[in-house]
C-alpha cells in the first residue's frame, strides 16, 4: 500500500511540518566528515593519503602519504619525476621503497613489451643451455629422441 506524506498511520510528521535544522547551517567542526590532522585513509586508486591541512580543498588537504614522506627526507620532488615502487606495493609508503624515475621509463617498466621481452630473453637463455647439453651427450655418443628419451648408440 502506497501512502501519501501525512496519512501514514502513527506518523509523528504531520503535513506542512518542518523541521528543526530547516535553516541552520553547519558550522566550522560541525562538518559530518571532519577528520583530526594526521589521519590517515586509502583513496579510490589504493594510495595511501594523510590530512595536513584544514582548507576545505580535498587535494590540498588530504596529500599522498609517499610524496610527503619524501619530501621531508629528501627534499622537493623535480618536474618531471614520478614516483616508482619498488616492490609493486601503492600501500608501503617508507623512502627507501620509493624511486624518483623520468615518465618513459615508467612507459618501459610498465609495458607488456618489456615483460616479453624479459621471458624471451630466459627462453632464450634455457634454449642455449638445452642446446649446449644435447650437442656433449652427441660427442659422447648418445642420441637425443624428443625431449626426455636418450639413447646410448652403441
Amino acid at each position: 500500500m502506497v501512502y501519501k506524506v501525512g496519512n501514514i498511520p502513527d506518523n509523528p510528521f504531520k503535513k506542512g511540518h518542518t523541521p528543526w535544522n530547516k535553516d541552520k547551517k553547519l558550522g566550522k567542526g560541525m562538518c559530518p566528515n571532519w577528520c583530526r590532522l594526521g589521519t590517515r585513509r586509502i583513496d579510490t586508486y589504493g594510495y595511501r593519503r594523510i590530512k595536513v591541512f584544514e582548507t576545505g580543498k580535498w587535494s590540498v588537504d588530504w596529500p599522498l602519504l609517499h610524496k610527503v614522506n619524501w619530501v621531508k627526507k629528501n627534499g622537493p620532488i623535480s618536474a618531471g619525476l614520478v614516483f616508482w615502487f619498488k616492490d609493486r606495493n601503492k600501500l608501503n609508503c617508507v623512502c627507501h621503497n620509493l624511486e624518483l624515475i623520468t615518465k618513459p621509463e615508467r612507459m618501459r617498466r610498465n609495458s607488456l613489451y618489456t615483460k616479453i621481452l624479459c621471458k624471451q630473453e630466459e627462453i632464450i637463455k634455457r634454449r642455449g643451455s638445452i642446446i649446449h647439453v644435447n650437442s656433449k651427450l652427441r660427442k659422447l655418443g648418445y642420441i637425443i629422441k624428443g625431449i626426455t628419451t636418450v639413447h646410448k648408440i652403441l
